[in-house]
């Protein structure tokens, strides 16, 4: 018989997209509550939904320890420094993949230091959309810095942030 953890595990693993919604930040807050303990792979995206800095906080405090791979989407969401943060300090230090898209979020220097700071070791696969997002400088330079060494795959999306020529040649 199906249990209502195991439908909610299935829909997690397979991914969750949301566009233009009003979810806000207490409907973030209700689907993180829903996240499996034990899961190992996320993908929640959203596009143009309210869920801001707020709501960002409230899916990283619920974050799985276990995750080997995570992929969130905030584009157009509002999600700011505060959000970024949270996210970054919650992610798994066992991490092998990590999907993050800030499009048009107002994401400055302080969501990207922190972001740069806790890449993990063993990490192999990053993208990172920061396209349209507060001036991120002079922190692309330390994101370039921190990139794992056993990173095998780099996608790097940085469209009208402002970047100094210093920034450009350290990515």
């Amino acid at each position: 018989r199906l249990q209502c953890s195991d439908v909610w595990l299935l829909a997690f693993r397979s991914g969750m997209s949301f566009a233009s919604c009003n979810m806000g930040s207490r409907g973030l807050k209700s689907l993180a509550a829903r996240l499996p303990a034990k899961l190992e792979q996320l993908q929640l995206r959203f596009r143009w939904c309210s869920v801001g800095s707020d709501g960002a906080i409230a899916l990283a405090q619920r974050l799985p320890a276990g995750l080997r791979q995570l992929q969130l989407g905030f584009r157009g969401c509002g999600v700011g420094d505060e959000g970024a943060r949270a996210i970054a300090e919650r992610i798994p230090e066992n991490l092998e993949q990590l999907h993050l898209n800030f499009r048009g979020c107002p994401i400055g220097p302080r969501g990207t230091q922190a972001i740069a700071d806790r890449l993990p070791a063993g990490l192999r696969d990053l993208h990172l959309d920061l396209r349209d997002c507060n001036s991120v400088t002079p922190y692309v330079s330390r994101l370039a810095e921190k990139l794992p060494r056993e990173l095998s795959e780099l996608q790097l999306h940085l469209g009208g942030c402002r970047l100094a020529q210093t920034d450009v040649c350290a990515v």
